[in-house]
This record gives C-alpha cells, sequence and structure tokens, in this order.
C-alpha cells in the first residue's frame, strides 16, 4: 500500500510538473520572432547553404512572423501543448510544421 501511495505522489507531482511549465502560445511566438530576426540578420548565402537545420528557420524565412502566427492552430493540452502552423514557400506546395511543446521546450517537427 506504501509503495501505491509512492507511486500516486511521484506520479501527481510529474503531471503537475508538466503542467505547470508547458510552453504557451505566447512563448510559441516569442520563438517565431526570435527566429525570424536571427534569420534576418544572418548571411543570406551561408542560411541558403544550411540543410536540416531547425525547420523553423526556413518556415519563417518564407513569410512574415505575423502571417505564421494567423496560421498556427493551438491544441492545448492538460501536460503538453501542440502547434501547427501552415506556410507556404514560393514554388513549392503547402507546408506544416507542427512544434509540441513540454517541459519548457519547444521541439519543432515538419510534416510532409
Amino acid at each position: 500500500m506504501a509503495r501505491f501511495f509512492v507511486f500516486i505522489v511521484v506520479f501527481g507531482g510529474l503531471v503537475f510538473s508538466m503542467w505547470t511549465t508547458k510552453p504557451t502560445k505566447a512563448d510559441y511566438f516569442s520563438k517565431l520572432e526570435e527566429r525570424a530576426a536571427i534569420v534576418a540578420s544572418s548571411d543570406h548565402d551561408a542560411f541558403s547553404q544550411l540543410r536540416g537545420g531547425d525547420p523553423v528557420d526556413e518556415m519563417v524565412a518564407s513569410q512574415s512572423s505575423r502571417e505564421l502566427i494567423e496560421q498556427t492552430r493551438v491544441e492545448d493540452y492538460v501536460v503538453f501543448s501542440v502547434f501547427t502552423t501552415q506556410y507556404h514557400r514560393p514554388g513549392y506546395s503547402a507546408q506544416q510544421i507542427r512544434t509540441y511543446g513540454l517541459f519548457s521546450t519547444l521541439i519543432s517537427v515538419r510534416d510532409n
């Protein structure tokens, strides 16, 4: 019985920690604006040669962060968040990036 009680307390603490540290829309949008500023200030030739980097860099290079914010759908779960952003690169079909927010961390994955 004591093990069960310890398990419940630890599990409850983990869920509470995940709930209190999940990123919000404001966190995601500030990441977009931060990455847009980095991409805008970087050397265009060096950026065009970049392959396999953060998918958000490619996304913010193709559209303004304000347009991306308008095209973002947020799914807010109890212990994590999912931010889905659709964007268009010139000459390509619409693309989508999903960003998972968990423990104050945003992990972006390209959906193709």
